[in-house]
């Protein structure tokens, strides 16, 4: 790989943890060389860092390297810990210690989806003022497998979160940058929504505790508080579009930018 690198102008360590292999450390170094490199994406849940690897992001940050860290939080606190299967507040240290060490700041990348979508908001009210995170991108929305999409929640439901997604991010003190855009559509049956809390009962064996505890919404939409279910429910989509570098031309309804204006 290393000798590929005065070829590239753009590097991307996709993880994963990519810096608990031994290789990425390798790539990055001869990267801090490079003569030809402009940017390099490092795609990183932060849990393991060697400490090697807190050497190598300070070489890169006397470069004149684009270094773009982008951290993978799905929650906050022991949602995080029952998605990731970690520790948060050991990700956040990390994030710390890479903009003490550098200034590099970290581009958050919520994996949104059934269990997920209800602590977006969690995610903005807790990183919105650290000076250690950059962006808070909210384009990376789940359309497979079945288990985990939107189309299992009750369409209500789905919109009473996105509203309140809406409101709480249409002036954000730390950007949310490109588009949310929730797939909710196809078709929603009763075995989608019996798979999705099959997976989550399964990964709550494995943590050690209930993501219900701290997500009551989950915990309603087990107990009953849904709508009947339909073995095909009507189709229903959600697009929503927002960014401060872009014209929203779209026709959406839940449409953050004003139609034709930044």
């Amino acid at each position: 790989m290393t000798t590929v690198l005065p070829d590239l102008d753009t590097l991307v360590l996709k993880g994963g943890e990519p810096m608990a292999d031994p290789g990425s450390i390798k790539i990055l170094k001869a990267a801090a060389t490079s003569k030809q490199l402009s940017r390099i994406f490092v795609i990183i849940s932060f849990q393991h860092v060697p400490d090697n690897a807190w050497q190598v992001f300070q070489a890169l940050s006397q470069t004149d390297i684009e270094v773009v860290v982008c951290v993978s939080v799905d929650g906050v606190g022991k949602v995080y810990d029952w998605v990731r299967g970690g520790c948060f507040e050991k990700t956040v240290a990390n994030m710390e210690k890479l903009y003490e060490l550098t200034t590099f700041q970290a581009n958050l990348i919520p994996f949104i989806y059934f269990f997920y979508l209800f602590d977006i908001t969690n995610i903005v009210d807790y990183f919105e003022n650290k000076p250690f995170v950059s962006c808070i991108d909210l384009n990376n929305v789940s359309e497979w497998p079945n288990f985990i999409q939107f189309q299992a929640l009750p369409e209500q439901m789905v919109k009473k979160q996105i509203a309140r997604i809406l409101e709480r991010c249409r002036t954000p003190e730390k950007t949310i940058c490109n588009a949310l855009t929730a797939y909710a559509g196809k078709h929603r049956n009763q075995t989608m929504l019996t798979h999705c809390f099959d997976r989550l009962d399964k990964v709550d064996e494995i943590r050690g505790f209930h993501l219900e505890d701290h997500v009551p919404e989950l915990k309603a939409l087990r107990h009953g508080n849904r709508e009947q279910p339909l073995t095909k429910a009507p189709l229903y989509d959600i697009w929503l579009h927002w960014s401060v570098a872009q014209t929203c031309n779209l026709n959406c309804e839940y449409c953050l930018a004003p139609k034709g204006q930044t």
